[in-house]
């Protein structure tokens, strides 16, 4: 019986603390740009189009056809150009300002990241165990490289 090590054994061992270092970075960046968007809320008139179909939705009136809804920016009007459905969802963002809209749609969106690269980082084989227990949170990144293609102990 042999006992040299094949070379790739024990390749990763010891980068353990820069793939977590590298999640904390992630996870710092991410919450420093949600932050940024949420405490400066520039004119979005993506968002002040969704909720005016929206209301309109919710006062009997027209989306389509002739409806042109005035914006926040001067002389411009626009359409109601999304599926029905949109004005229908986005009728909770009517009961609260443009901005706390805004602010509750980048908190939504940051959260919905979160959530599809533990999906992801899950399918690559990256699941939360115990020695990898930030991956139950999405802060996958200790888990890379991917079982698959780490090197077998034993």
């Amino acid at each position: 019986m042999s006992t040299s090590r094949s070379p790739d054994v024990g390749r990763w061992r010891g980068r353990g603390g820069a793939w977590r270092a590298l999640a904390v970075l992630a996870v710092l960046a991410l919450g420093y740009a949600t932050w940024r968007v949420i405490g400066y809320t520039p004119y979005r008139i993506d968002i002040d189009v969704y909720r005016m179909g929206a209301q309109a939705w919710r006062d009997g009136q027209h989306l389509y056809g002739n409806a042109l809804f005035r914006t926040g920016v001067k002389e411009t009007s626009l359409p109601f150009t999304y599926p029905p459905m949109a004005a229908v969802l986005f009728t909770p963002f009517t009961w609260v300002s443009l901005g706390g809209a805004g602010a509750a749609l980048t908190v939504i969106s940051t959260v919905l990241l979160v959530v599809s690269t533990a999906i992801v980082l899950s399918a690559w084989g990256c699941a939360p165990t115990p020695r990898c227990p930030a991956g139950r949170c999405g802060g996958g990144a200790p888990c890379w490289p991917p079982r698959s293609s780490r090197p077998r102990s034993g």
